[in-house]
């Protein structure tokens, strides 16, 4: 167990390692929401594409669906977390709302 010194001293470490060097305190704290959400989805298509290839010389149909599924699911999965869906009140930069043909911010 850790002194109450010792604590205080890791935290005066941790503060300093995070104003100098944020680059460094981001690979110990993670990745911010979206990449961790887009690495997530990139992993998906990635274990799909193992599977079916994987199943193929094996000749596992189900795991061939199963990977087959994955792939497609985290390819849409990616495709959402890179390019959402565009907000209906808001146009699409060339003077056109972006609800197909209704009126910005009409339901």
């Amino acid at each position: 167990m850790l002194s109450e010194r010792e604590r205080r001293q890791l935290a005066t470490i941790e503060q300093d390692l995070l104003r100098c060097d944020p680059g460094l305190s981001a690979l110990f704290t993670g990745l911010a929401g979206r990449q961790r959400w887009l690495l997530h989805a990139r992993w998906t298509v990635g274990v799909g594409v193992v599977l079916m290839v994987i199943a193929v010389p094996l000749s596992l149909d189900a795991v061939f669906a199963q990977g087959l599924a994955a792939a497609f699911l985290g390819a849409a999965w990616w495709t959402w977390i890179v390019m959402p869906p565009n907000d209906a009140s808001a146009g699409d930069g060339r003077g056109r709302s972006a609800g197909h043909g209704q009126a910005p911010g009409r339901w």
